[in-house]
């Protein structure tokens, strides 16, 4: 098959990053693995090669590729997972075990802030100065659009818990604030956005999300929602 000759092309370019001459091989290797492994009729190869990439993913970060190229790598990892992608109904734990392993990593990453990567497309100011903990939070924050309903509701409290690993002040409020952004700005389709809302609302997610050490934070309230002030 065409595709399993792409990804042998690519497999030898995976973990190659810390060669600058090959920069752009480099690259283009992780994307043509993303494109083969997202194609809906490679759903076998997929399930077959997908453990080896999200191992070579994960050697290579952060050492080699940028956060933001992490994060969308495994964001797309995640879409890959999860339906109406064909393998989702085959493999319906595949996406819950990346983030697992996502999870896992960031609870002993490290939490200083990364070095800007030589030739590696540029971060926002803000993203720059993020650590390695840090993105990985991002990381599982970004994914939870694309979760069935089911894994969701495991996902939001998970997420939450490893969000409130990050210690520091200026790293904690802006995962916070991507938290927000998922849950308030429209990513989520309704039947998920109203997952959220209740886990929000009644669930304790406020909580989860809002407290840190007894401190509480600036209060943020889903959209309609009411305020502890308000008398109605």
């Amino acid at each position: 098959m065409n595709e399993e000759l792409l990804i042998g092309a690519a497999t030898p370019y995976l973990g190659i990053g810390g060669d600058q001459r090959l920069r752009e091989i480099f690259e283009a290797a992780h994307t043509v693995m993303l494109a083969v492994l997202a194609a809906p009729q490679c759903a076998d190869m997929t399930v077959k090669y997908m453990p080896f990439y999200v191992d070579a993913l994960f050697k290579v970060f952060p050492q080699n590729i940028s956060s933001q190229q992490f994060r969308m790598a495994t964001k797309t990892l995640v879409r890959i997972t999860t339906p109406p992608s064909p393998i989702s109904a085959n493999q319906p734990l595949l996406s819950s075990t990346l983030l697992e392993l996502v999870r896992s990593r960031a609870q002993s990453a490290s939490k200083e802030p990364l070095p800007q990567l030589t030739n590696a497309p540029s971060s926002s100011n803000e993203e720059s100065h993020l650590s390695e903990q840090a993105v990985l939070v991002l990381t599982l924050i970004d994914s939870l659009p694309f979760l069935p309903v089911h894994i969701l509701e495991e996902w939001l409290p998970l997420t939450a818990e490893t969000l409130n690993l990050i210690q520091d002040q200026n790293m904690l409020p802006m995962c916070r604030q991507r938290f927000w952004e998922i849950l308030s700005s429209g990513d989520m389709d309704v039947e998920r956005a109203e997952v959220c809302v209740t886990w929000w609302c009644t669930r304790g997610g406020r909580e989860m999300v809002l407290y840190s050490k007894g401190k509480e934070i600036q209060e943020l309230v889903m959209s309609g929602g009411l305020g502890e002030a308000s008398k109605l």
